[in-house]
């Protein structure tokens, strides 16, 4: 396996001998302490990157388009949770620590999106 990093976002790869893109992950916990890093990808893509995103706010968008949070698959993985669509194998992992929000995401804020 074949892992790059591109700060915000992480690619995975794996295969011999052409290597096959498998996955990736928007790694959203550096957001909040590299505010340079936001204003590079926003740059590059057009789209604006809070330094923080509540849990709360992504199921409230999922509703909204007629998805439940609740067909969502929760596993409690220490100071996280994941919630996993298995069908499209993308997964959230959500703070579940007492931390509040500092140079890093608090409790209730998105961590990171991962595909594959």
């Amino acid at each position: 396996m074949l892992r790059r990093d591109y700060g915000l976002v992480e690619l995975y790869f794996s295969g011999e001998p052409e290597k096959i893109l498998t996955g990736g992950s928007l790694e959203l916990h550096r957001l909040p302490g590299d505010p340079a890093l936001a204003a590079e990808w926003s740059s590059a893509t057009g789209v604006d990157f809070a330094p923080y995103t509540a849990w709360s706010e992504v199921e409230g968008a999922l509703a909204a388009a007629g998805l439940a949070a609740a067909s969502l698959e929760c596993t409690a993985q220490g100071d996280y949770l994941e919630y996993r669509n298995p069908d499209t194998k993308v997964s959230v992992l959500v703070v579940d620590g007492e931390d509040e929000r500092d140079d890093w995401p608090g409790h209730g804020d998105l961590w990171s999106v991962s595909l594959g």
